[in-house]
């Protein structure tokens, strides 16, 4: 039988100007949420590349989500199964936003003007989605709204919010509340197919 073509990605590569991209309004005061490992601060900007929107030359990118559950399943994205002790290592943490954020918009009919597709949710070429990331950046935004990938339904929200790569300096962003991976977030894992199981 002949090979099987390689598949390939329709996302298109980010245009010159994106000052018009259309934006989120990301309102003071509202509650987002991060699952992060509990031995580091929630406010880490990671530019090491292995993120879908990862910035680099000393920016970087931090994940937040709508919703806790968001947080977690990003996190263990492509696991059907985690351990209570893996669970146990990390952190779930809640912010109020002290400011508005305006962040690029990829969740609305108007940014396929620019080229985009849906796959800047999903695809695994992480190169392209980063280089989308880089050119929003230059354009302004504070960060991009987007589906999450874990969820079909494309109802899960996320956040990719930018700033200085590495730990925040202290004062830069609200410090929130952490706590462990509540049970809540959990049981609504559970409904999108993560699983808890007990430690060997």
């Amino acid at each position: 039988m002949p090979a099987e073509p390689p598949v390939r990605s329709l996302l298109g590569e980010p245009p010159d100007d994106l000052k018009a991209f259309p934006r989120y309004r990301l309102r003071q005061g509202a509650v987002i949420h991060r699952n992060h490992p509990a031995a580091r601060g929630p406010w880490w900007f990671n530019d090491g590349g292995e993120g879908r929107f990862d910035l680099s030359g000393g920016r970087g990118t931090c994940y937040l989500a709508q919703k806790p559950v968001g947080g977690l399943l990003e996190a263990f994205k492509g696991h059907r199964a985690i351990t209570e002790e893996v669970l146990a290592r990390r952190a779930e943490f809640s912010v109020r936003l002290r400011r508005e954020l305006a962040l690029a918009n990829c969740c609305v009919v108007r940014a396929a003007q620019f080229g985009m597709n849906a796959e800047i949710h999903s695809t695994s070429d992480y190169g392209k989605t980063q280089r989308w990331a880089a050119a929003l950046a230059a354009a302004g935004c504070d960060g991009i709204r987007y589906f999450l990938r874990s969820d079909p339904s494309l109802k899960l929200i996320g956040y990719a919010l930018f700033g200085d790569a590495g730990e925040a300096r202290a004062g830069a962003w609200p410090p929130g509340s952490t706590s462990a991976v509540s049970a809540r977030t959990v049981r609504e894992a559970a409904r999108y197919g993560l699983k808890v199981l007990p430690t060997p």
